[in-house]
């Protein structure tokens, strides 16, 4: 029962592409280059070369909150990182891996260059890929909702042709109120930054588990309220939000 989840990466590219490739969540055996190396240090100089090259903007970026390059501009994704995860004990580590390498090649075709790897550090195995937004021909990969809904179609056919389960009628997500909506087009948005903030600890080396990120969160001056959910209040004034209210992912 695999299920195809999106993130956009505006900042520290070599973070994700290290954490993706870290010895202590997968294996040598279950990293595959497509385009590109399975080691992040080189892999990360490949995709620079390519960024750089098409969108004539710098690969690195030190932080997700760092200035727009273009005042009022839109930020532009520099990498895009999708994740198949499967359900625990549906799948080998390996056959998991070969899925994920049938996902990619026939999701991006053979001119992007694609990083997968397979984490076994969970109780459930799951693949990372990370893609950079421009092919070798300078085509850019346009991640929408109609990208992301092709990829969901083709993971379930190709979990189908394993044998494996997929969910028939998968619940669509509300959770994204008008205003909010409104406040992210004018770049405004609270949650918005929350969301960020999240993804950029989340893929931090010293943060493995829920209390590493409390703690780092905690360090940040949010307030933190740990029951049957994480919830995480942004200022004094403000109601506590569980982090699931956040959107998918």
């Amino acid at each position: 029962m695999p299920i195809i989840k999106y993130v956009a990466v505006h900042g520290s590219p070599l973070k994700l592409l290290k954490y993706v490739t870290n010895e202590n969540k997968t294996e040598d055996t279950l990293i595959t280059g497509l385009n590109c190396s399975t080691d992040s240090n080189i892999a990360y100089k490949e995709m620079e070369q390519n960024f750089e090259l098409y969108s004539e903007e710098c690969f690195w970026k030190k932080s997700l909150f760092m200035k727009k390059d273009i005042l009022g501009g839109k930020e532009r994704v520099r990498l895009h990182h999708y994740i198949q995860s499967f359900k625990a004990g549906e799948v080998t580590k390996e056959e998991a891996h070969r899925i994920g390498m049938e996902w990619a090649k026939e999701m991006f075709g053979d001119k992007f260059q694609v990083l997968v790897s397979t984490h076994t550090d969970k109780g459930h195995y799951h693949n990372h890929f990370v893609v950079c937004p421009y092919d070798d021909d300078g085509r850019l990969w346009r991640a929408d909702k109609k990208s992301l809904n092709r990829g969901k179609a083709i993971s379930d056919r190709i979990a189908l042709s394993h044998g494996l389960s997929i969910i028939e009628h998968p619940k669509k997500s509300y959770n994204h109120k008008y205003g909010d909506y409104l406040s992210q087009k004018r770049g405004a948005s609270w949650k918005e930054n929350l969301k960020a903030e999240l993804d950029e600890l989340v893929m931090r080396e010293d943060v493995q588990s829920i209390d590493d990120l409390v703690d780092k969160l905690k360090e940040k001056g949010y307030g933190i309220r740990m029951k049957k959910y994480l919830s995480i209040q942004v200022k004094p004034n403000r109601k506590p939000i569980r982090t699931y209210r956040l959107g998918d992912g």
